[in-house]
């Protein structure tokens, strides 16, 4: 086997681990953002209850403002890490793509 060939073969293995890696982030994040849904429910559920009255509306508020600063925190870190993971599945695909076409032309010589 040639040093082309073995080249090949573990730049395609890179590749394929940050298609594992990048599907690993994926399903964090899916869980992560079930998280922040059911949470938004909740702050929600808390808001209407407190926007019955007038006098009530601005103690909602202050209980469900933690609340919020947290899920949007959440938010953020989701888009960071949704980005993460297509950054690396792109990357994964690439790399598997380019040790395969090295391992093919490494052979035909």
């Amino acid at each position: 086997m040639s040093a082309r060939s073995i080249a090949g073969i573990i730049v395609a293995a890179i590749g394929g681990a940050c298609l594992l890696f990048s599907d690993y982030i994926a399903e964090q994040v899916l869980e992560g953002q079930q998280q922040i849904d059911k949470a938004e429910k909740g702050v929600s559920v808390g808001k209407k209850l407190f926007s019955v009255t007038p006098v009530s509306e601005p103690v909602g508020g202050v209980f469900t403002r933690g609340a919020q600063k947290k899920i949007d925190a959440g938010k953020q870190e989701v888009a960071k890490y949704t980005e993460i993971s297509r950054n690396l599945k792109i990357g994964g695909l690439v790399l598997l793509a380019v040790g395969g076409v090295i391992i093919i032309l490494s052979r035909k010589r």
